[in-house]
């Protein structure tokens, strides 16, 4: 059993190597300068609009990596609230807001727009939500 954990685990990081050096091949994917010297993953600039929230059907992915996930939504949602994130509706994980910014209006008119910070719950499920959405943009790319 052990083992085809394992082995299950090596395709997703193989699928993700993959889709990564074919995004930097591309120059469709940056990865992002780590700010914070405790950061483990490095950050993907990703500009999905297939993620979705219980609240918001879509929000506006700004970066993640396998660790979390950094999106731009209407919602405020307050520090340390467990979130569920949708990717096309087909595969879901939990996440905890860390943090939730308000952003300035572009315009007087303009709606109110959050900057929301998640940590993936569990890194594998990140890993997976990561690279699905990376596959989602290269299909839709091309």
């Amino acid at each position: 059993m052990r083992s085809e954990i394992n082995n299950i685990r090596d395709v997703w990081y193989e699928g993700y190597q993959r889709l990564l050096e074919e995004a930097q091949a591309r120059a469709s994917v940056q990865i992002l300068p780590a700010t914070d010297e405790r950061r483990r993953h490095p950050r993907f600039r990703v500009r999905s609009r297939d993620v979705g929230t219980p609240r918001e059907p879509v929000v506006a992915v700004q970066d993640m990596s396998i660790s979390g996930v950094c999106f731009e939504g209407q919602a405020d949602y307050y520090p340390a609230r467990q979130l569920i994130l949708s990717l096309a509706n087909v595969f879901s994980t939990e996440s905890d807001v860390v943090a939730c910014e308000r952003l300035p209006r572009v315009a007087p008119e303009a709606p109110v727009r959050f900057r929301v910070r998640c940590r993936f719950r569990d890194e594998e499920h990140g890993l997976q939500f990561l690279t699905l959405t990376l596959e989602l943009e290269r299909v839709e790319r091309e």
